[in-house]
């Protein structure tokens, strides 16, 4: 009975660790090891000053683990992170007693650097801030004919251009995402792996436009006071420096808001004049 049951063993020693070793270990390194994307810089767009008319800057999504923090604590805790969150004491003291699952409740997206640093001085148990990278247009709706707007599609989770030069330099904006890979121990917490293939992101190419953002920001207003007075559909201005054909401003009316906007079939209605840095040199 001895032997038959040694056997047994040493039949299956030799059936895991030599017919299906390969097996079971990347089993294991699927279980241990994770590959956390490292996303690269998408690059900044300049007006003919140097003015920044799309960048991107880091914003944070910020959830609670509501079980974390005791009952009597929760008024406390509310006030204390309404202000950075951008949120009532009332709104934020509702999420963290109705959370949306028992361990898990999200409190608010889109918070800046300055209030995360506000967030983590609190000590609060429970957060997590996790950070994002966002396109800001310090112009706004003044350039947005011409610089356009961006979304990121969820398969991909990258800031992708859609219209204007954010898409037609896209390539060159974006980069390359990188990646790190890292050992996530019992606890969930991710060590870091010594030796390990990691990929650093590449960041994306800047790009300077002729375009003078004091001298759009007239021509738009320019139109939209044609556009009113003689009730015309739209307008379009080009302003062409005539030594070198530079395009010094390109401005329509009506116009839109590129943070409203996530895909070109919300453009639809609005008129739209051809993208460029330059006009050919004039006769």
């Amino acid at each position: 009975m001895i032997a038959i049951v040694l056997t047994l063993f040493a039949g299956r020693l030799v059936q895991l660790q030599g017919m299906e070793s390969a097996y079971y270990k990347a089993a294991a390194a699927t279980e241990q090891v994770r590959v956390n994307p490292l996303p690269a810089l998408r690059g900044t767009i300049y007006g003919a000053n140097g003015q920044p008319l799309a960048m991107t800057i880091e914003t944070y999504t910020v959830t609670s683990d509501p079980t974390l923090i005791t009952d009597a604590a929760k008024p406390a805790a509310a006030q204390q992170l309404a202000g950075p969150l951008g949120l009532t004491a009332a709104k934020v003291l509702n999420l963290l007693q109705r959370p949306s699952s028992r361990q898990w409740v999200l409190l608010a997206s889109g918070v800046s650097t300055t209030n995360e640093a506000k967030l983590e001085a609190l000590g609060i148990p429970g957060l997590t801030m996790t950070p994002h990278f966002v396109r800001a247009y310090p112009d706004g709706s003044a350039t947005a004919n011409l610089v356009g707007f961006t979304n990121v599609p969820p398969k991909t989770g990258v800031i992708t251009g859609q219209t204007g030069i954010e898409d037609k330099y896209n390539a060159l904006l974006t980069g390359t995402t990188g990646s790190e890979q890292v050992m996530v121990g019992a606890d969930g917490v991710p060590i870091p792996l010594a030796g390990s293939e990691n990929k650093p992101a590449r960041d994306g190419a800047s790009i300077k436009l002729t375009i003078v953002p004091a001298l759009q920001f007239e021509a738009q207003q320019a139109c939209k006071q044609e556009v009113a007075k003689t009730h015309a559909a739209n307008c379009s201005v080009v302003v062409i420096q005539p030594k070198t054909g530079a395009i010094l401003a390109m401005a329509q009316w009506p116009t839109y808001d590129q943070d409203t906007l996530t895909s070109v079939e919300q453009t639809t209605d609005i008129p739209t004049i051809p993208c460029s840095t330059r006009a050919p040199r004039p006769r």
